[in-house]
């Protein structure tokens, strides 16, 4: 099995030799929504509030999706579809 590769054109020294594995499998909808958990982020902050990583914070918000690797339920399951994790 061959891996199929996306390759750029040339408009900047560091597109140049850029590929990228294409992902035709990933699901190309919105994400699960009950799967889905917002990360919590610091924004450079402490657990009292100062700042200790300076320039940090603002940003879009993230969100988590949620894995069940516990399986509960015994038996077989079944794979509904395949998403992409932004933050893995």
């Amino acid at each position: 099995m061959s891996l199929l590769l996306r390759t750029f054109r040339p408009t900047s020294p560091s597109l140049r030799w850029k590929k990228v594995p294409l992902t035709p499998n990933l699901h190309k909808g919105r994400a699960f929504s009950p799967l889905l958990i917002g990360k919590r982020k610091t924004g450079g902050r402490n657990n009292r509030g100062h700042i200790t990583a300076p320039h940090r914070g603002g940003g879009a918000r993230r969100m988590i999706r949620y894995l069940d690797n516990h399986r509960k339920i015994e038996g077989p399951h079944r794979v509904i579809r395949i998403e992409y994790d932004p933050n893995r």
